[in-house]
């Protein structure tokens, strides 16, 4: 019995084949190279896998190949410590005899000591699993639930016989892992610590192309004894995603007691990688936060009405190890996260939107849907279709995310919402609305913003409770310059504010580079008009310019338009103060006109005049009350004034309703 870390066969000369004269095992790489043949003949070969690395068959050419006389090739597949279940597939030849489920991945065993041949097992392999009555091969535990299923019409279905069932009888399995069979034992209750195992299906290894035709959601099982590319396979027939999209299990999912969920990963070109549509989490060797599926497991491909999935050797790569995560541009991860009692928290599941001006906001090929988990679900929901993965054009003011919550339970969640560069014009806000609680609360566009929330009972947890609306962070209605006194008033009205901070008000004497004069504090959350003013005290004589620069809590500003204003030299004669007015009264200043009798006239922004009256003046500085017979709501409003030569003077004034 030998270990090598790697085994290559380049005996291309005579007769190019090597024979294994006993057992061996393989840590890297077994490598077949031009026409050389390896012979197992009575010897078996294990290609080991541990934490940290799995042996791999590289690509075969068509010439070489592996022969058997009763040794076996012993694929291995590290499962670490956790109690969850995972999408496993065995890389053994189904053309070559059958290997049962019991073969597999309970090693024959009727026990948890001795296996099918009485002979002691060492701890660390195989696992248990339930579903059935012992004589039909399963382990028994106190629910008996199954612990093993496939997926047939859209549901997850339990097998009749782990005995006589063959492992490849189904493209792949998910399989419910506690730990081993030795050191874990006997299943006595949910709470007992896992172990970790190595399950080692064992026959003659799959060589050579496989081609899988499918409609819809199918489950894939990777046949080869290596990590395989899916980016690289070969996807035939019309209506494939034009970024190769697909959905694996991960494990981790759930917190420390969950059992997993499904994710979806589809291609990025810019990065080379696979976007997912929920954070990586957990530790491990698992390799599904890039491109590569391991030896041993499976996924699920939304294949289109009979499109065409093919397996080649070029595909394999030697893949081992975890790639962190990398967000790439333009995209937002949503990610639901269940909060314990502690207040920590653990990821449940997760979607993916994707922003480009490439991009459709119909839903297409390219847009991935949502394939339910066993526990809580989060997803996009679009034209009635749920989506793990949306792609649309870049965010504009008005764009709606919808989302889609279901298997919820009463307990208290989180929404955690991952940006990255998504595009949005630096006006736009986005807002969470709760249509539950009929709440909006701001997210960031440039950070991580989380929004708590709990599921008390069914109109909580409605599948439409939340959306994420993109729109401009504050409206201006209305903005107004004018000569007051010797001083400039800037009266500033806005549709609604949210989120907003503060408002600070921009001069300018070329209408090009403005400086700050002042600010005004927002009034807080209103969806109802809300006016704002200042005074710009004492400018010289000539012409201005002026906006107002909206600042949100989060640092989301806006601009309004630009007017403009001029004021001459002299003081004015005639004058409205304070103006804004409030309180339902107008104060006219008059200073120095000509004596005499003023005919005034009140307008309101609609051209209705609302108060007419005639004002007897004397000379010299003073203020006359002017009090309309009915209440002056917020807006705009023009004062005429005609002096006894028929001079007809307007005045602007802003009113702050009652």
């Amino acid at each position: 019995t030998g270990s090598f870390y790697s085994l290559t066969n380049s005996n291309t000369f005579g007769t190019p084949t090597v024979t294994l004269n006993n057992n061996a095992a393989v840590q890297e790489a077994l490598t077949l190279n031009g026409t050389s043949i390896l012979q197992l003949s009575n010897s078996n070969l294990t290609l080991l896998s541990t934490a940290t690395k799995t042996a791999r068959l590289n690509p075969v050419t068509t010439a070489a190949t592996i022969t058997y006389g009763t040794g076996q090739v012993f694929a291995q597949r590290y499962v670490p410590a956790r109690r969850s279940w995972r999408l496993m597939a065995a890389p053994i030849n189904p053309s070559a005899g059958t290997h049962t489920i019991s073969q597999a991945w309970q090693e024959g065993q009727t026990d948890y000591t001795t296996d099918s041949l009485n002979v002691p097992i060492n701890g660390g392999f195989a696992t248990q699993i339930t579903g059935g009555i012992i004589a039909n091969g399963f382990d028994q535990s106190p629910n008996s639930n199954p612990s093993i299923k496939y997926y047939s019409g859209g549901s997850w279905l339990a097998p009749a016989n782990t005995n006589v069932l063959s492992v490849n009888s189904k493209e792949g399995w998910m399989l419910f892992v506690r730990g081993d069979r030795k050191n874990y034992g006997v299943i006595t209750n949910q709470y007992k610590t896992p172990t970790v195992t190595t399950l080692r299906p064992r026959g003659q290894l799959f060589i050579g192309q496989k081609s899988i035709t499918s409609t819809g959601m199918t489950v894939i099982g990777n046949p080869y004894a290596s990590s395989v590319d899916y980016n690289s396979m070969t996807r035939t027939g019309s209506g494939w995603p034009a970024n190769p999209t697909y959905y694996v299990w991960d494990p981790y999912l759930g917190g420390t007691f969950g059992t997993g969920a499904f994710i979806t990963l589809t291609w990025n070109s810019g990065t080379s990688t696979f976007d997912r549509s929920a954070p990586l989490t957990g530790t491990g060797t698992s390799t599904y936060d890039n491109r590569y599926i391991p030896s041993g497991a499976a996924i699920m491909v939304d294949f289109p009405p009979g499109g065409t999935l093919t397996f080649n050797e070029t595909d394999k790569n030697a893949a081992n190890t975890t790639t962190a995560f990398r967000p790439v541009r333009q995209q937002m991860m949503t990610v639901l996260n269940t909060v314990n009692p502690d207040n920590s928290t653990y990821v449940s599941d997760g979607a993916l939107s994707l922003f480009g001006n490439d991009f459709n906001n119909t839903v297409d090929i390219n847009d991935a849907n949502k394939l339910t988990t066993f526990s809580e679900n989060l997803g996009l929901r679009r034209e009635g279709k749920v989506l793990s993965i949306e792609r649309s054009k870049t965010v504009a003011e008005g764009d709606t995310v919808f989302y889609n919550i279901s298997r919820m339970q009463a307990k208290k969640y989180q929404l955690q919402f991952v940006m990255n560069e998504i595009g949005a014009s630096a006006s736009t806000a986005a807002f969470l609305e709760d249509l539950y609680l009929k709440t909006k609360t701001p997210v960031s566009l440039h950070d991580t913003s989380s929004v708590d929330f709990s599921v008390t009972d069914a109109a909580s947890a409605a599948a439409d409770r939340f959306r994420l609306v993109f729109k401009r962070s504050v409206k201006f209605a209305n903005l107004n310059a004018f000569v007051l006194n010797s001083d400039i008033a800037v009266n500033w009205e806005v549709a609604d504010e949210l989120n907003i901070n503060h408002y600070e008000i921009e001069r300018s004497s070329n209408g090009i580079s403005f400086i700050n004069i002042g600010s005004k504090l927002s009034n807080g959350n209103s969806e109802s008009p809300v006016n704002y003013n200042l005074l710009d005290a004492g400018p010289q004589p000539g012409e201005y310019f002026y906006r107002i620069k909206s600042i949100s809590n989060n640092a989301v500003v806006a601009y309004s338009d630009v007017v403009k204003v001029t004021i001459v030299k002299g003081s004015p004669d005639l004058y409205v103060f304070p103006n804004p007015a409030s309180g339902n009264v107008i104060q006219l200043q008059m200073n120095g006109k000509p004596a005499g009798q003023y005919s005034i006239r009140l307008i309101n922004s609609l051209g209705q005049p609302l108060l007419t009256n005639v004002i007897n003046y004397a000379g010299g500085t003073v203020t006359h009350k002017i009090a309309p017979g009915k209440t002056l709501v917020s807006g705009m409003y023009q004062l005429e004034v005609t002096s006894p030569d028929k001079n007809t003077s307007v005045i602007k004034v802003m009113v702050n309703g009652q």
